[in-house]
């Protein structure tokens, strides 16, 4: 007689089944990263006293292209200041180039280029070819100076701006909107008698020099505007070509953009707060777009840093506070890379709970930094970086030139974002030298760690984490750059205070923790040729009375539901084997 399986026993060894199926699914690997603290490295660009002066008095970092193609260059400037020190040489304005990424600088003289006077103030514009404009100041009027190979010479325009007693002066190039050029070279800077803001610009091309023939007027020859109390920060769309001006008008209170959207032609301005009065500490508000075209501007109110953002070509904006913590704020910088992604930096002191930042006369003031990724969100996620403590003791004055308080820092520092979507800045660092010795340091940091300010930069990391009592398996599917660049190293930190272990070819590790109910930070680092680091850090919990465990799963889940199984599995066989002897 052939034996049959009972009715009963089918649809049981079914169920059992789906249950082992479900159970296998459940151990998959799975695990949750961390979003990490950024981290930045810093250095002094220049520690040789040149002139007196050291160069961290107002200095501008900008990442352009080379004029030898040889790839992306940094060019870090700052004003050596209007005394000239007595009969002798020109003083012009500092210029460091950085042709490695930052990680070496070389200043280059310009001290043999005819000119009035020294560098009250300065600022540089790159073109796409990699041609160098650097403006100084000497107060009675302004130049804008030209190399074509990379600052080892120079062309002059000692009176590039045609206009007498002027202050502040900004370069910036944009693509040509008129057809003459291949580029468009925009010159702005405050007349001071009278009080207004005037813009001129160039056309300029591949090998050409601009001289003092080459201006035209902007807004019809007529000044854009006549409050000059914020001292006119500007940029310009690289893709559009429109001008962002940012201005605070001391009348009225009122923060404003003018914006031209025909190559400087016209302007209109729009308010940015709609009639509430912001309070603003600084004499400058700064303004970048990103690679979408979204405006945003910077500005502090002693306090806090805050983040104007504009969807609509600066005619609507939303405001956004980037910081909580109440601390004494100055010197807020802006740039922005791709859509959403934008950094900041600022000097910040942790004391001071009363009186304007020049009072604060015992304060250490430190470099932060803000970075986000969704600053078009409604409510933007800022990570706070403090880049570099102790940069800065006693006051510092916010209100120009006019005041006696320490002006050692100048007026501003500045960031830049470059192709990698790292954020640079630059900033000066004097320590405890007393109040306006004008001895601070030329200081550069560059953000190491990512997310970055452009999308799909910097290692990635895709791993598998299993568990079992103590021990914890840590597969690596792929580690691989974005651009393609060289992985240069891999490490691992188990959190358990083990040394960091650096990985070659073998992407499987196993390791145990000492100690049962407790939970480590396993940390991920893969960090490629130029230095940009990706980060993963997972936590890693031991449970007391853990038996088996993987991915986080319970160890009842993981080992009891088996159990049952093979439980269940020996009842329903017995109950056939019964069910057959009386079916005999």
């Amino acid at each position: 007689m052939n034996k049959k399986t009972s009715p009963t026993t089918l649809p049981v060894l079914s169920l059992l089944l789906v249950l082992l199926l479900l159970t296998l699914s459940i151990v998959i690997p799975s695990a949750a990263a961390i979003l990490p603290r950024n981290e930045f490295h810093v250095m002094c660009v220049d520690e040789t006293i040149r002139n007196n002066r050291r160069g961290g008095f107002e200095p501008h970092i900008l990442a352009g292209p080379s004029y030898d193609n040889t790839g992306e260059w940094y060019y870090y400037d700052s004003p050596s200041g209007l005394v000239t020190g007595g009969v002798g040489p020109r003083i012009p304005g500092n210029l460091w180039i950085s042709k490695d990424n930052g990680n070496t600088w070389q200043f280059y003289d310009k001290s043999t280029i005819p000119g009035l006077g020294a560098s009250g103030d300065s600022f540089t514009a790159i073109t796409r070819d990699g041609t160098i404009f650097y403006t100084d100041l000497y107060l009675a009027t302004a130049s804008v100076d030209t190399s074509l190979d990379g600052g080892r010479t120079w062309y002059a325009n000692p009176v590039a701006s045609q206009y007498v007693m002027e202050d502040r002066q900004w370069l910036d190039i944009g693509p040509s909107r008129d057809g003459i050029g291949d580029e468009t070279l925009y010159f702005a800077f405050n007349q001071l008698t009278p009080p207004q803001l005037v813009m001129v610009k160039a056309g300029i091309t591949t090998g050409t020099v601009v001289d003092s023939y080459s201006w035209r007027p902007c807004n019809g020859g007529a000044p854009i505007a006549t409050d000059v109390s914020a001292r006119d920060v500007f940029c310009i769309d690289e893709e559009s070509g429109n001008i962002y001006i940012a201005n605070y008008a001391e009348i009225g209170e009122v923060l404003e953009v003018f914006v031209s959207t025909n190559g400087g032609n016209t302007f209109t301005h729009y308010t940015v707060t709609n009639g509430q009065r912001p309070e603003i500490q600084n004499i400058f508000v700064a303004i970048d777009t990103d690679a979408a075209g979204n405006v945003y501007l910077a500005w502090s109110s002693r306090d806090h840093i805050w983040l104007g953002v504009s969807t609509d070509h600066a005619r609507s904006w939303t405001i956004h506070q980037v910081t909580q913590t109440k601390s004494v704020k100055v010197f807020p910088w802006v740039s922005a890379g791709d859509e959403g992604r934008v950094g900041l930096g600022w000097y910040e002191s942790e004391i001071g709970d009363e009186g304007s930042p020049d009072e604060q006369t015992e304060s250490w003031w430190d470099l932060k930094a803000a970075i986000t990724l969704n600053a078009l969100n409604e409510t933007p996620n800022f990570e706070i970086i403090t880049v570099d403590e102790d940069v800065h003791f006693g006051g510092v004055q916010t209100t120009g030139t006019g005041g006696g308080s320490d002006r050692d820092l100048g007026d501003f520092m500045t960031v830049d974002v470059d192709s990698h979507g790292r954020l640079l800045v630059s900033y000066g660092e004097d320590g405890d030298d007393g109040p306006n010795s004008r001895m601070a340091y030329p200081m550069y940091a560059c953000q190491i760690d990512g997310p970055f300010l452009r999308e799909n930069k910097g290692p990635e990391i895709d791993y598998e984490l299993g568990k079992s009592d103590r021990k914890v398996h840590l597969e690596l599917d792929d580690v691989h750059d974005q651009e393609n660049l060289t992985i240069i190293n891999i490490t691992i930190d188990w959190g358990d205070g083990s040394p960091w272990e650096s990985l070659d070819e073998e992407l499987s590790l196993t390791h145990k923790y000492p100690d049962r109910d407790a939970r480590y930070n396993l940390t991920i680092q893969a960090t490629n040729e130029m230095g940009m680091r990706t980060t993963a850090v997972v936590q890693v919990n031991i449970d007391e009375d853990e038996g088996w465990e993987i991915a986080g799963m319970p160890g009842w889940v993981v080992v009891g539901t088996p159990l049952l199984i093979l439980l269940t599995v020996g009842a329903v066989y017995l109950c056939g084997k019964r069910r057959e002897k009386q079916n005999r």
